[in-house]
């Protein structure tokens, strides 16, 4: 309720329009027109703009704000854990690096050890390296 208020959009009017919209919904589902993300609702809306002016609006600010995700926490919080004391003389490369292996840990676990030290293997020819 707070999303339309902020924005100076008056209940009465939106419920009007989300009664409308549904019913237009409805018709295009009969149809075929199936809706399944706020893009495809905003591109329903678009040629219907002029009488569902408040409801377009709101469409358009959420499909523009910013969505939060823990996924930048993550990392901050995985970056606070790899830059320990014992590591902070290691380079920006490998940090991020062994950032980018620990926040997609997921993909790390499926990888495939043994392939990968193969890879490495064939592509330096320093011998003095022993990979076990």
């Amino acid at each position: 309720q707070l999303f339309f208020w902020h924005y100076g959009i008056l209940e009465d009017n939106l419920s009007a329009e989300l009664h409308q919209l549904k019913r237009l919904i409805d018709r295009k589902k009969q149809n075929g027109v199936s809706l399944n993300s706020t893009h495809d609702l905003l591109i329903l809306l678009r040629p219907y703009k002029e009488a569902f002016i408040d409801l377009y609006k709101l469409v358009c600010i959420s499909m523009t704000l910013p969505v939060p995700t823990a996924a930048c926490e993550r990392s901050f919080s995985c970056l606070r854990r790899l830059k320990t004391y014992l590591r902070n003389k290691s380079g920006d490369v490998r940090t991020s690096n062994l950032a980018v292996l620990a926040i997609s840990s997921r993909r790390t676990k499926e990888m495939d050890v043994d392939v990968v030290i193969d890879r490495f293997a064939a592509n330096h020819n320093n011998r003095r390296i022993v990979l076990f």
